[in-house]
C-alpha cells in the first residue's frame, strides 16, 4: 500500500504558484471548453430505486423526490477514482430534492450547468455555475436541482481529510465543519488539481499508477484544506507560518555556524531536510528576501563588527574579510559593505583612530 507523504507548506506554496499560474484566473477547469469530467458510467438509469440504492451507497441513504416531469428522469451518474477520493458526475434530467440523514463524509458538489440549493444543518447555500458547496459529514442535509443542472462532486472519507489535517499542522482536528458556500473565482488550486487528475486518467478510463494518483490525492487534499473556508482555517493559517518562521531561524542558525566557510543554499536546505525551493518561499513569506541575500547580509554584520572591535594595527580588512566574513573578491566586498553600511570597511576599523 502507498504511503503517501507531506514535504512541508512551503512546498505546497511552490505548487500553488505553479499551478495557479498555469490556469487563467477566474477559470473553472471543469465547464465550458476545459471540459474533463468522469467517463467511467456507474449508473444510467430512469428507475429511481436503483438510483436511490446506488447513490445511498456512493453517499450515504437518502429520499428521493422528483418534482419535474418523471418522464424526463435519467440518472447518468459517472466517476472516477484518486486514490481513496471519488469524483463523480451528476446529471438527473429534471427537478428533484434530495433529504438525507448526515453524510458521514465530506463532499464538494461544483455546479456546472444550472442551479443547485443545498441547506445544511441551520446553513443554507445556492450554487450557480461555476460556483459550489461544501457538506460536512454531521449535519443533516437538503439539497434541491432544476432540471438543467449537472454537478462534479468531490467525495472524501471523513477520516482521509481528518487525518491530512493532522499531518499537516501536527495537531489533531476532529471533524471539520465548511462553510457551505464557495464562490466561482475561488478555490482555483482545488479546481486545477481535480482537473489535473480527470486529465491524467482520461476521465477515469484508466488508472493512474499508484504513487501519482495518491500523490494527487494529498494535493487535492491540501488545496481543499487551504482554500475552502472551515473552522480550523486560522489554527492552520498561523500554524503554517509558525512552520515557515521556524524553517528560517533554522536556517539563520545554520548560517551563523558557517560565516567564515560560507555553504550553498542547497546544501543548507539538505542539512534543514528541505527542499532549496521550500527554503527559498519560506524566507520569501517571512523575511521578504531570499536565503542567499539573508547570508550574505549576516556575514557583512560579522565583519562589520569585527572591525569595530579591531585596532588598525592588529588586522586589515582584507583578513577581516575573509576570516570572518568568507569574502575573498575585494573589490565586490567593498561594494556591498559600503550599500550596507554608508561607508568604506577601512574607514570602519579606523573610526575609534580617527
Amino acid at each position: 500500500m502507498y504511503t503517501p507523504k507531506i514535504t512541508g507548506y512551503a512546498t505546497l506554496v511552490e505548487v500553488r504558484i505553479v499551478l495557479t499560474l498555469a490556469q487563467p484566473a477566474g477559470t473553472f477547469p471543469i465547464a465550458g471548453t476545459m471540459t474533463c469530467l468522469p467517463r467511467r458510467m456507474l449508473l444510467d438509469t430512469t428507475d429511481r430505486d436503483e438510483v436511490t440504492a446506488v447513490i445511498g451507497g456512493l453517499l450515504c441513504e437518502h429520499q428521493l423526490l422528483v418534482e419535474g416531469p418523471a418522464a424526463q428522469f435519467h440518472a447518468q451518474v459517472r466517476d472516477c477514482a484518486v486514490g481513496d477520493l471519488r469524483l463523480a458526475h451528476f446529471k438527473y434530467g429534471t427537478a428533484f430534492t434530495v433529504k438525507s440523514q448526515p453524510l458521514g463524509r465530506y463532499v464538494v458538489n461544483f455546479t456546472i450547468n444550472g442551479v443547485s440549493r443545498i441547506r445544511h444543518g441551520r446553513a443554507s447555500a445556492v450554487a450557480g455555475s461555476g460556483q459550489a458547496t461544501v457538506f460536512s459529514p454531521r449535519a443533516e442535509s437538503e439539497l434541491t436541482w432544476t432540471p438543467e443542472t449537472e454537478v462534479l462532486s468531490l467525495v472524501v472519507p471523513k477520516t482521509a481529510l481528518e487525518e491530512h489535517f493532522r499531518r499537516l499542522s501536527g495537531i489533531g482536528s476532529g471533524e471539520i465543519v465548511f462553510e457551505p458556500q464557495v464562490g466561482a473565482d475561488t478555490a482555483q488550486l482545488l479546481r486545477s488539481l481535480i482537473g489535473a487528475a480527470l486529465r491524467a486518467s482520461d476521465g477515469g478510463l484508466f488508472d493512474m499508477p499508484e504513487a501519482v494518483s495518491w500523490q494527487m490525492r494529498d494535493a487535492i487534499l491540501t488545496a481543499m484544506l487551504l482554500e475552502l473556508r472551515h473552522d480550523h482555517s486560522e489554527l492552520l493559517t498561523s500554524l503554517r507560518g509558525s512552520e515557515a518562521k521556524r524553517l528560517c531561524d533554522a536556517a539563520t542558525s545554520v548560517m551563523r555556524r558557517q560565516l567564515a566557510i560560507p555553504a550553498s543554499i542547497p546544501r543548507i536546505a539538505a542539512e534543514l531536510g528541505v527542499s532549496e525551493r521550500s527554503l527559498q518561499v519560506s524566507f520569501r513569506h517571512e523575511l521578504d528576501t531570499t536565503p542567499s541575500a539573508r547570508f550574505k547580509q549576516l556575514r557583512l554584520e560579522a565583519v562589520h563588527d569585527a572591525l569595530l572591535r579591531l585596532r588598525p594595527e592588529d588586522s586589515t580588512v582584507t583578513q577581516v574579510a575573509s576570516d570572518v566574513g568568507g569574502f575573498f573578491h575585494l573589490g565586490r566586498f567593498a561594494r556591498e559593505y559600503l550599500a550596507m553600511f554608508g561607508e568604506h570597511p577601512s574607514a570602519t576599523l579606523h573610526r575609534q583612530t580617527g
